[in-house]
């Protein structure tokens, strides 16, 4: 991930990225779906201070 840059969102945006770990699979809290890794996407994952799981698909420009 060298010379890639993240910024910091707000609660309210972090909040569509939160994730459950229900079963060995990943589900967005807020919507319920699953989350669809395709083989060879970028992902990164960030688990907050309070271990919460945000994930989210790097879209590189």
């Amino acid at each position: 991930m060298k010379g890639l840059y993240l910024k910091s969102t707000c609660k309210n945006k972090r909040a569509t990225y939160e994730v459950l770990v229900q079963i060995g699979k990943l589900i967005y809290k807020q919507s319920e779906m699953l989350v669809n890794i395709v083989e060879g996407s970028k992902w990164i994952a960030v688990l907050g201070t309070s271990r919460e799981l945000y994930i989210g698909y790097l879209n590189f420009l």
